[in-house]
């Protein structure tokens, strides 16, 4: 359970990040919003503040899951997804919501509702594949120890190995195995950029299996709490 002093943080939190945000009483009743709530549904906060929020879903089944989910949202985050209100188009807009339940200062159990626009995410997953997947240069995802944890197809074709086996390998694997030099450096640059958060960059020369070996140059950017490495083959 969130108490009352995380709350506002959850809340801060998501209202920077400019998601769509109420919070409900225990029956249901909204009793706070952030802006971008109130210019979704098209009403000011004295029009909303006091209304049951099922009023600004879609359908009578929706309804009764949100009923269901917060007899439920206990102690756990839930997440769904329904259709709620949008005055600009005049219809419903669809959202994955997540619930919060949270402790007042009272000590009584309300519930902050964070909502996602379900075709932005698509949006911003159609978008990850067009940047990750179908980049011409090698990506990979690795932690602070080298290891691997995603790559995209165009590194499976420069080093000749499946995506599925390369997540179970070191960076280092797929530098020359006798240039200790660039592999030092590969590992130096790794720890460099996620502890101080500065883009490294370094030339080396990849090798795959059969022991061909080609120059690269490799840059490294924080990634989340992970390191994005781009690989480029150079020509020649």
């Amino acid at each position: 359970m969130i108490t009352a002093e995380s709350t506002n943080s959850v809340i801060t939190r998501y209202i920077a990040n400019e998601l769509i945000t109420c919070t409900l009483d225990y029956q249901g009743i909204i009793c706070d919003t952030n802006q971008k709530f109130r210019e979704l549904v098209g009403l000011a906060t004295y029009d909303i503040i006091g209304r049951k929020y099922s009023g600004f879903l879609a359908n009578e089944e929706e309804i009764e899951d949100l009923e269901k989910l917060l007899i439920n949202a206990d102690d756990a985050i839930i997440s769904k997804n329904a259709f709620l209100l949008d005055s600009k188009v005049c219809g419903y807009k669809e959202c994955k919501i997540s619930i919060y339940p949270v402790f007042t200062n009272s000590g009584s159990k309300n519930y902050v509702l964070i909502h996602k626009d379900v075709t932005q995410l698509r949006q911003i997953q159609s978008l990850h594949h067009t940047l990750f997947d179908d980049h011409p240069d090698s990506l990979l995802v690795c932690d602070i120890h080298g290891r691997i944890l995603l790559c995209n197809e165009s590194a499976s074709k420069t080093f000749a190995c499946p995506c599925d086996e390369l997540r179970y390998m070191n960076i280092v694997n797929l530098i020359d195995p006798f240039g200790e030099k660039s592999q030092k450096d590969i590992m130096t640059s790794l720890r460099k950029t996620l502890l101080n958060h500065s883009k490294q960059r370094v030339s080396a020369t990849g090798s795959i299996r059969n022991g061909t070996q080609f120059p690269i140059e490799v840059s490294f950017h924080t990634y989340h709490k992970n390191i994005l490495v781009v690989i480029k083959k150079l020509v020649g």
